[in-house]
């Protein structure tokens, strides 16, 4: 539904393991600790790899880069990126999804 959203959690970095996480879906209720990225940058080449749920997602290198940057060395590390957590191929998806995030992060004024 449109209060909900989907979450990555990442795998840790065992030994420069293989990038693997899985989905969930959450409401967007702030119950649930996470950290948001938007991912816009970086050619669109799709040369790279995340594991999830036992199912191949080509991603571009850069994500690759950040989400081994971002990833915990001894735990799970919950992750909203719309570039994974959004049906990048459903408009009726994206926008209301996309706009749902930037509201709860947008600074307080």
């Amino acid at each position: 539904n449109e209060n909900s959203i989907r979450l990555l959690h990442l795998e840790p970095d065992f030994d420069g393991a293989p990038l693997k996480g899985s989905l969930s879906i959450h409401d967007f209720d702030g119950q649930f600790p996470y950290n948001a990225l938007y991912y816009v940058w970086g050619a669109p080449d799709f040369n790279k790899s995340l594991s999830i749920d036992k199912q191949e997602l080509r991603i571009t290198h850069n994500l690759h880069a950040i989400l081994r940057h971002l990833r915990y060395p001894d735990r799970m590390h919950t992750l909203w990126i719309d570039a994974i957590c959004i049906n990048q191929q459903d408009r009726t998806e994206k926008g209301p999804q996309v706009a749902l995030n930037y509201e709860a992060h947008l600074p307080a004024s």
